[in-house]
């Protein structure tokens, strides 16, 4: 591969958010070198023309005064524009080398408050869609040659091993939420974003992890049985305790805790159900409980809590008030 395609292909693991730490240094040395910068430039010309004035008002030729010039005043100023001009070339490359796609149609599955949802996408992968949840499933993933879902909720994945025509190789399957993409081939886990945090266990194969964080990630590798949560809002990164929660536990129809403080508990269910629950008694907040909980009906969860906590619930318009 010349280097015209190793900058086309590094940029294309930037957009894709696969870049390492030193790729992502070798891309810019590609972009900093006069004679790529020539060779970009004996490509462009073809189709500089067709340029509207809107998209690019920097030509190239001021495009490689800014490349070229060495500003004498001090070393930060320097850097500052060798910085600008590889940024500038990235955004032309993406102008002529990547014209923007076709927009991306998605397959929807939602489900509501309390629900439940077996799904089994077109490519033989199994889903289970615990309740307020949404699930996008890209269409055209056989052209693409990569399989790719966005959720929002929960859901567990048996994910189908395929095998590309063309490469032969195992076809990716992504699944993205706002903290981060899971990268799988065949394997089975479980994902859950709310409330501005990702949560990913691996029950069975090997999954990597790219977090959605400004400039370059390494991959997280998780093994069978660990978890991981990530927020990227608060940037918090953390390993959960397996030990504390089954955290798959709701597809059969339970929630599970061991030693897990009621004010968790509460939260999980007022993500399931859409419900708020009003509590005066900090101490029993606090309390640790170890429960299995058969979630899928409220009114059997409501018993069930009365019971282990030694208290009354009554919900009015959307609020539980613990007595």
């Amino acid at each position: 591969m010349n280097k015209i395609e190793r900058i086309k292909f590094l940029y294309n693991k930037y957009i894709d958010r696969e870049i390492s730490s030193q790729e992502y240094e070798e891309l810019f040395d590609l972009l900093l070198d006069g004679n790529n910068l020539n060779q970009l430039k004996s490509e462009l010309d073809g189709k500089w023309q067709e340029i509207q004035p809107l998209k690019s008002p920097l030509t190239w030729e001021e495009m490689k005064v800014n490349i070229n010039e060495k500003p004498s005043r001090s070393n930060i100023i320097k850097g500052r524009m060798i910085y600008w001009a590889a940024a500038s070339v990235l955004i032309l490359i993406s102008l002529f080398f990547w014209p923007q796609s076709p927009k991306v149609e998605y397959e929807i599955y939602q489900t509501g408050y309390g629900e439940v949802n077996n799904i089994t996408l077109d490519d033989g992968t199994k889903v289970v869609l615990n309740a307020n949840s949404i699930l996008k499933w890209q269409k055209d993933w056989r052209n693409i040659g990569v399989r790719e879902v966005i959720i929002e909720g929960e859901g567990y994945f048996d994910v189908a091993g395929l095998i590309a025509q063309r490469s032969k190789k195992k076809l990716p399957f992504r699944v993205l939420t706002n903290d981060l993409t899971v990268n799988v081939v065949g394997t089975m886990f479980n994902i859950k974003n709310r409330g501005h945090q990702t949560d990913v266990l691996l029950d069975e194969g090997e999954v990597r992890l790219k977090l959605n964080k400004p400039g370059p990630s390494d991959e997280i590798l998780l093994s069978p049985g660990q978890a991981l949560s990530y927020s990227m809002k608060s940037k918090d990164l953390k390993r959960i305790a397996t030990s504390e929660q089954n955290l798959a536990a709701w597809k059969e129809g339970t929630l599970e805790y061991k030693g897990v403080e009621v004010r968790e508990i509460f939260r999980q269910l007022s993500e399931v159900f859409g419900l708020s629950f009003e509590v005066d008694d900090e101490d029993l907040l606090q309390r640790k409980i170890t429960a299995g909980l058969p979630y899928t009906d409220w009114s059997i969860v409501k018993q069930s809590l009365g019971l282990i906590l030694g208290v009354s619930l009554e919900d009015r318009e959307g609020k539980v008030y613990i007595k």
